[in-house]
């Protein structure tokens, strides 16, 4: 086992943190040039990082993780669901209780290291949390703000939760996209990089829509399958421009009629990306 520990963390913005081997032909990175990777926690003062090949037993506490994301930006937007230079949000969070006993008075702060976001309200309450259940603060969500000269990027939020009187805590990372565009194809800016951003509104009852940014021309998939992983409807089959592309689906399958109610998964392959998003559908 390696154990890493910090006492004193004055700024942590640029730092790499991990091990590797001599030859420096493998390793496994925590953290590089500031930029975590998926689950891992900021350090702070007081962090400790274990390097283990010990699995991790599953603790019988309150195991609160991050959920859906919803973006309403109705009342300081333009009401697309999608965080935009400009705006001003609300943004509800799911959490989902992954331990083995329920959580109680739990209460999560927003931050955010990120010069293009602004939490206005970062502090939220939420319905108590049962094992193997989940609750989001709908009746508290949380006030974001977007800068105006930004972008197309990806901004890291950080959900510190404390529940059952303080005695359980945990950290949950969200990675935000915020758009410079949500309709049609932006033409004079290509984007960057692929990528299929999750389904807005959701879950829906009438339609719900996804937003594909593509770096250049490819042919492109965009199919619905249930659960059981039986095709459901063929979205899009078509070659399509570099630029970004809005993705409608109204819930109905390929006759046209309404499917029933349940979760169902949107996959997208162009070229050689390809992804996966989860949709929920209620009537």
């Amino acid at each position: 086992m390696i154990l890493i520990q910090y006492e004193d963390v004055s700024d942590p913005s640029l730092c790499t943190v991990g091990i590797e081997n001599l030859i420096q032909t493998k390793g496994i990175e925590w953290v590089y040039n500031g930029n975590y990777g998926p689950g891992t926690a900021p350090i702070t003062d007081g962090t400790a990082i274990l390097f283990t090949t010990i699995a991790p037993e599953d603790p019988d506490v309150p195991w609160l993780v991050a959920g859906d994301v919803v973006i309403d930006d109705s009342a300081g937007g333009n009401g697309d669901g999608l965080l935009q230079p400009g705006e001003s949000v609300s943004l509800t969070l799911e959490l989902m209780n992954e331990g083995g006993q329920g959580a109680a008075s739990v209460s999560v702060v927003l931050s955010s290291d990120e010069g293009v976001l602004s939490v206005v309200d970062s502090t939220a309450a939420f319905p108590d949390v049962p094992s193997g259940g989940s609750s989001q603060n709908t009746g508290d969500p949380f006030t974001l703000t977007v800068s105006e000269a930004v972008p197309d990027t990806v901004a890291t939020l950080w959900a510190h939760v404390t529940a059952n009187g303080g005695n359980c805590t945990s950290v949950a990372r969200l990675d935000l996209h915020i758009d410079l565009t949500s309709t049609g194809v932006e033409h004079g800016e290509t984007p960057a990089v692929f990528r299929f951003r999750p389904a807005y509104p959701n879950p829906f009852a009438d339609d719900t829509r996804m937003v594909l940014a593509l770096p250049s021309p490819e042919r492109v998939t965009v199919r619905i399958y249930s659960a059981s992983g039986r095709l459901v409807r063929t979205l899009v089959d078509a070659p399509l421009e570099a630029g970004r592309h809005v993705i409608p689906w109204d819930g109905a399958d390929q006759s046209g009629s309404r499917v029933a109610s349940g979760v169902y998964f949107v996959r997208v392959e162009a070229g050689s990306e390809s992804a996966s998003r989860k949709v929920v559908y209620l009537r």
